[in-house]
Parts: C-alpha cells; structure tokens; sequence
C-alpha cells in the first residue's frame, strides 16, 4: 500500500518540528527522491496531483480525537494488516497517535480501520 501525509496540523512552519507533509510510502524511489527534493512551497501542490488518482483518504487521531494528520493512500482494499495500518504505526512513534480513519474519496463518512 502505497500512503503520503498531506496535511499536518500539528507542525506549523517556521516551528520547531518540521512539518510531517510528504512522509509515507511509496514503491518508486525515483518518485521519493522527486517528492523529497521539492521546496515547501511546491509540496502541497506536487503531492495532490502525485496522489489524485489515490482511491482512499485517511486522518491520524491522538487519544483525545484530534486531527493530527490528513493524507490519501492507493491499494487499502487488498492490502494484509500490517501495510493497512503502516501509516498509523507511523504516526503513532512520532506524534502519539492512537486512531486511524478512512473513507473512499468522495464518501462523507469515516470509518475507523
């Protein structure tokens, strides 16, 4: 399964942290290295276009509920557990979260993985 981070909202820019936005998993590293070289400004709009045709969004919560991270994944649907809960595990060594959300892009509803 395939993910990227495209929102963080716990780490402003200019912060101490720097922001989680374009961190994932992706199967080409020639795609990696062109994420990982982008400057800040073109980021957000590389990685949507990068990930438009990605069937699933998904947003990382702390215990609390609130809204860590936001980012899309492609290959949920087939995916075994351990690659269907990678970007929670991910997000859960640095930031603390404890729940994954998803839903299909469009769907109005998110369902807890």
């Amino acid at each position: 399964m395939q993910w990227l981070i495209l929102k963080d909202l716990i780490n402003k820019p200019g912060g101490s942290t720097p922001s989680r936005v374009g961190r994932g998993y992706i199967r080409n590293e020639n795609d990696r290295n062109l994420i990982s070289g982008l400057p800040r400004e073109g980021l957000k709009h590389a990685l949507k276009g990068f990930t438009e045709n990605w069937s699933d969004e998904f947003r990382l919560k702390d215990d609390d509920g609130a809204v860590y991270y936001e980012g899309r994944c492609n290959g949920l649907d087939d995916a075994d557990q351990d690659n269907a809960f990678a970007p929670l595990d991910w997000a859960m060594n640095d930031a603390g979260c404890t729940t994954m959300e998803v839903r299909k892009v469009g769907s109005a509803t998110w369902e807890v993985l």
